[in-house]
């Protein structure tokens, strides 16, 4: 995603205060988003960029700016967080930062107004007036320190010293005073909250912007989702030797190792074409059935998880899937993805058995349809035509949302993965 993808764009008459615009995009909407160019001086909204695919909002976490700075085009205004990715917005223009709508730590609709620049000649006279006026006082400032140093008086001590103005903090404009019909704030449930009890030696985390995200996401899709969960075992085996064959020599040659998740991954983007039903979008009235097979990978990070998405991965080999999956892996744990990186997903592979689980019912991620949980590889006694043999054993742990898919449909997209994954052999292409 390059610069000129998430500048916002003013969407609207910059010369028209909040209330103005109320009226003018009641009566027509089109009229109320044209610029009127010519004019020297003129306020101008920046209104928040869409941010990835399939988000409808972004949490703004800090103001870069305040209102009296000075903003060159391009120049980082204010960090907004989707997907729990962190993002630069930059301004559009050059301008006098006037003033912001929105409050940090707020959610904001993508496209709704956040902050408004003046720009033109007489907002650059502005600016370089505002420099000579603070160089004037700092020069006053060190005049007046200069006589007090010559001047000792004993009830001057006991008075308040005065500051310059200059040295205050500009004030945020709260978003309640200003009335504009595009902002849509989610505001806190003003509903009094009982707060839970703190007991003495009990340690207290405050939530991260990660953790808070986390929850909010898996609260919505528990509520919005009736989620079912099956489980089917897999016999490993093919898989496991086939790996072993490999993993040194893959070591070598590509730098990274060989895991048993582009397996997994392989195996399910080839059911979802099987399965179409299942790589796709629940709507209010409608199943999107989405054509790209983008799978997204849940990583675990020290203070959260996060899901990158493979784009595409239909079309990777299992080498290819095995550098992506890496790739993304590497750029998660450093804090380096993108909101590109993160959008667009229409199914999920999660990989827990990493740690030892053996049956797990995740949670889908919307507006998602489901999500597969490879479990945990046990060697184990599994009987095979009345004879017991040692065994590579995996549990499938598919969670779908009950809206759009039947338990039916599930248990053959189940089915398929576990034919692909038995059916591995010496003669299955690595790349």
């Amino acid at each position: 995603m390059n610069i000129e993808q998430i500048v916002p764009q003013p969407e609207h008459d910059p010369t028209q205060s909040p209330t103005d615009l109320q009226s003018n995009h009641l009566e027509n909407p089109k009229s109320s988003f044209d610029n009127k160019k010519g004019e020297d001086d003129k306020r101008k909204w920046i209104t928040l960029p869409q941010l990835g695919e399939s988000a409808t909002e972004g949490r703004l976490m800090l103001w870069l700016k305040q209102p009296g700075d000075w903003v060159e085009k391009y120049e980082p205004i204010a960090e907004v967080e989707t997907d729990k990715v962190t993002t630069e917005i930059p301004s559009p223009f050059s301008g006098f930062f006037k003033g912001f709508v929105v409050d940090p730590d707020t959610s904001v609709p993508f496209g709704a107004p956040i902050c408004w620049i003046e720009e033109g000649q007489q907002a650059q006279e502005a600016a370089s007036n505002a420099v000579e006026k603070e160089e004037e006082e700092n020069k006053e400032l060190r005049d007046e320190n200069e006589d007090e140093e010559k001047i000792v008086d004993d009830e001057s001590s006991h008075q308040k010293p005065q500051h310059p103005k200059h040295s205050q903090p500009p004030k945020p404009i709260p978003f309640r005073s200003i009335d504009h019909p595009a902002i849509h704030i989610q505001k806190p449930d003003e509903q009094p909250i009982i707060p839970v009890k703190v007991f003495p030696g009990d340690e207290i985390i405050p939530h991260t912007s990660m953790r808070r995200a986390i929850a909010e996401h898996m609260v919505r899709s528990e509520r919005t989702a009736p989620h079912a969960t099956a489980v089917m075992e897999t016999d490993m085996t093919n898989v496991v030797n086939y790996r072993n064959h490999h993993k040194d020599k893959f070591l070598q040659k590509e730098g990274i190792d060989l895991t048993y998740l582009p397996f997994a991954i392989k195996a399910a983007t080839l059911a979802l074409r099987d399965n179409p039903r299942l790589n796709a979008v629940f709507d209010e009235d409608r199943i999107i059935l989405r054509k790209a097979k983008n799978i997204g990978i849940a990583v675990a990070l020290e203070d959260g998880l996060i899901v990158p998405v493979i784009k595409n991965a239909d079309r990777l080999s299992i080498a290819g899937l095995a550098h992506t999956v890496s790739e993304l892996t590497i750029k998660a744990r450093e804090g380096m993805l993108t909101p590109d990186d993160v959008t667009g997903g229409t199914f999920t592979v999660n990989n827990p058995g990493t740690f030892g689980t053996l049956v797990s019912t995740p949670i889908i991620v919307q507006p998602q349809v489901g999500i597969l949980s490879t479990e945990a590889i046990i060697k184990r006694p599994v009987v095979i035509d009345d004879n017991i043999a040692a065994r590579y054993m995996m549990n499938l742990s598919l969670s779908i949302d009950h809206r759009a898919i039947d338990g039916l449909y599930a248990a053959r997209f189940l089915k398929r993965v576990k034919e692909l994954l038995e059916g591995v052999n010496e003669e299955t292409p690595l790349y």
